[in-house]
């Protein structure tokens, strides 16, 4: 991205989200108008948006909308109840099972028990989750009560994910982070009792005002609440963040870390977790058991599962058609009151774009089976990339066997900045959203 330093920016989606057109949006009703099969039998999951916050942190990029009343966020569960309804109604989801629910925001642990239990009944009522396999609910620790993580277990949550974000009340201020170590510590005391399948907290590398011993402190902290896995992201600047527009002003109160330092402290927090049992997973999660821990919402998406987005903003891919939900409110309000999709922008994948999606997004999990690839989509990128991957092979960021791509420890680290290497020649150059 210009006019920011380089470095590893996150990867969710391919092709960029800057490439997908309001023009293509009827392609993701089309699609779930569909009888035909999907590809192979893909899961699909659910991910529910909600665009609520006390506060918008400086580093946010996703939508969400701080201090709204009370009467704006009923106004919204109304409509995401309405817009399961008509999903649910389609032809492609009326009879499909559901492997995955995610709940993320925003803070959705910011809403009411009552609204909570409200969606939870409505996603049950009208989606197959017989065969659910996770369940998993973003938390803030400011917003976390005994109650509400009561209501969670009680709406069948599997996984719970706390974003901590670092353990030092200085660097979370200067950040814009409305919690505090007493918050987490408490929320932290809440939820540990619970018997949720899975707690992850959540950690970012670089934060403003972070140095070394601060970030090993925080990392040490978390390591001693034992929690079933930990994520750690390094801080990214996209140019919709507080963080950017200070950045640009020139009016950074306090450096932030280069890509570099960044990348060298995730690579040691890594070998730290290593020597404490925990095993990495992905480019950013370590758990502690790897044979029964996972995060399906993440593994599935990248093997080429479908994801309903719910909400506004929120996206979807299904049966090779991403698409994203109108980004606002107000536009998002108005299509449901009016009984109609919440359509915002989409993307038609062809087997060439779906298969090279599929490398990109699985590089992130450390292994590529390109075989299985080939047999989905008819495309052998070993022979396609077979230039990229000769100089990963040489730089030692992968190694190939038996047409398994293994990506390193070192390419782990900047994975995000690899995989732009596999973009096809239209998507190169392009901004990310």
């Amino acid at each position: 991205m210009k006019d920011i330093p380089e470095g590893s920016y996150f990867v969710s989606a391919y092709p960029p989200f800057s490439q997908w057109q309001q023009a293509l949006r009827g392609a993701y009703e089309v699609a779930l108008d569909s009888s035909g099969k999907q590809r192979g039998d893909s899961p699909t999951g659910i991910y529910l948006h909600v665009p609520f916050c006390g506060k918008r942190c400086d580093f946010c990029y996703y939508l969400s909308y701080a201090g709204q009343s009370a009467q704006t966020i009923a106004r919204y569960v109304e409509a995401v109840k309405e817009e399961i309804g008509m999903l649910a109604a389609t032809t492609a989801l009326k009879n499909q099972p559901i492997s995955f629910i995610y709940i993320g925001g925003g803070t959705p642990s910011i809403l009411k028990e009552t609204d909570l239990i409200s969606i939870g009944e409505s996603l049950r009522n009208h989606f197959d989750c017989t065969s659910l396999k996770e369940f998993s609910f973003e938390c803030a620790p400011k917003t976390v009560s005994d109650t509400k993580i009561d209501i969670l277990k009680q709406i069948g949550v599997t996984r719970l994910s706390l974003g901590v974000q670092q353990y030092n009340d200085t660097i979370l201020k200067a950040n814009g982070r409305i919690h505090l170590v007493k918050d987490i510590d408490r929320a932290y005391a809440s939820i540990i009792g619970k018997a949720f399948q899975v707690i992850n907290i959540d950690l970012i590398v670089g934060m403003i005002g972070e140095t070394e011993e601060t970030f090993f402190q925080s990392l040490a902290a978390v390591t001693k609440m034992s929690p079933d896995t930990i994520t750690i992201y390094q801080l990214e600047m996209p140019f919709n963040t507080p963080l950017y527009k200070a950045y640009k002003a020139g009016t950074l109160k306090q450096p932030m870390a280069s890509w570099q330092i960044k990348q060298q402290r995730l690579k040691q927090a890594f070998a730290y977790l290593a020597q404490r049992g925990y095993t990495r997973t992905s480019a950013y999660m370590a758990v502690k058991n790897v044979n029964q821990e996972n995060f399906l919402y993440q593994d599935l998406q990248y093997q080429g599962g479908n994801l309903i987005g719910l909400g506004a903003a929120s996206f979807s891919y299904f049966n090779g058609v991403h698409h994203q939900n109108v980004a606002s409110n107000d536009a998002y309000f108005e299509a449901i009151e009016n009984n109609q999709f919440p359509l915002g922008r989409a993307y038609v994948l062809d087997d060439l774009q779906q298969a090279v999606r599929e490398l990109i997004l699985q590089f992130k999990l450390g292994k590529v089976n390109c075989e299985i690839l080939y047999r989905k989509y008819g495309v052998n990128l070993i022979k396609l990339y077979r230039k990229q991957l000769d100089d990963l092979v040489e730089t030692k960021r992968i190694a190939i066997e038996n047409n398994i791509i293994i990506v390193s420890d070192d390419g782990m680290l900047e994975v995000d900045r690899i995989v732009h290497r596999f973009y096809l020649p239209q998507h190169q150059q392009t901004r990310s959203v």
